[in-house]
């Protein structure tokens, strides 16, 4: 699925910003809902509901509550393949690839890194593997370059999570599921 702006991406604050590559919902009463999964992102503002489902994959939330914008992704792997690029379309984007594209929206918008809130959800560990551990450590070091602290920070352990992301007010809420199992299970 490739990148798209899915409404007219005007900044004036009236206007609607839509884009990104996730799921995109529209219910009978006009609410926007977006879906992401691992490799996806999504940028907007306005009454949109952002959710994803995280693992030991990360969900790294921006929220400029001054602009009332925000940016979500959702990453399975820090570093590219191996060769530095996706060997096929069905391979999730890493990490420094989404986390380029919300930095991209940032600059566009003219906000500035001081007036931004960032959340983070996942990393747990999974099938013995330390893919969450550095999804995490990654995150924690892309935030630290940009100056940010983490508002609202829910990773490690077993758990599966929910972020819900809620756009109009950026609250940010996890949820949390089923616990992932390591292989001797």
């Amino acid at each position: 699925m490739s990148d798209a702006i899915l409404s007219p991406a005007g900044l004036d604050r009236a206007l609607p910003v839509l884009e990104g590559n996730g799921q995109i919902a529209c219910n009978a009463i006009g609410a926007t809902s977006v879906t992401l999964r691992e490799g996806q992102w999504f940028f907007g503002r306005g009454d949109v509901h952002v959710s994803v489902l995280v693992g030991a994959s990360v969900a790294l939330v921006l929220w400029s509550p001054r602009q009332g914008w925000g940016g979500v992704c959702c990453f399975a792997h820090a570093e590219p393949a191996s060769g530095g690029s996706r060997q096929g379309l069905d391979m999730p984007r890493p990490a420094q690839e989404l986390t380029r594209q919300l930095e991209d929206r940032l600059a566009r918008t003219g906000g500035h890194w001081s007036g931004i809130e960032l959340s983070l959800a996942g990393g747990a560990h999974h099938h013995d593997s330390d893919v969450g551990m550095l999804n995490v450590a990654w995150s924690q070091q892309w935030a630290g370059s940009k100056g940010l602290v983490p508002r609202l920070q829910d990773v490690g352990g077993r758990v599966l999570r929910r972020l819900t992301f809620q756009l109009m007010d950026g609250t940010v809420r996890i949820a949390h599921g089923g616990r992932m199992c390591s292989q001797e299970m």
